[in-house]
């Protein structure tokens, strides 16, 4: 069996599975789904493919640096569309909770069986 080894170290990063709305948490280590979609785009795979065969990889993170969890907001701007009711309300800009770490550093192994 052969592993494939990323060390995954950055000043910033977020391995977003709790997100939800105007909330955006972050985990302290990496997803599967996020190490697989980094997999994916390195792959050159669409946004629409089948990642079934990525999925069913083995997967193991080690930390080596926890990193530290820090709090800030970001505001997003509404997109303009065409109102179909004159009395509709435009959409407001929105302001997101997020969480980012900082300074995190790990290793996620990838066991592809062969």
């Amino acid at each position: 069996m052969s592993t494939l080894l990323l060390r995954l170290a950055a000043p910033l990063q977020a391995w977003g599975t709790e997100s939800k709305f105007e909330s955006r948490r972050t985990q302290r280590e990496p997803s599967k789904s996020g190490v697989i979609g980094m997999l994916a785009a390195a792959l050159g795979l669409r946004r629409d493919a089948d990642l079934s065969e990525l999925s069913a990889l083995r997967f193991g993170v080690r930390v080596d640096r926890e990193g530290k969890v820090i709090k800030d907001f970001h505001t997003a701007q509404a997109v303009k569309t065409a109102k179909k009711d004159k009395n509709e309300e435009p959409e407001k800009n929105r302001i997101c909770n997020i969480e980012i770490l900082s300074f995190g550093c790990c290793f996620g192994g990838i066991r592809v069986r062969r």
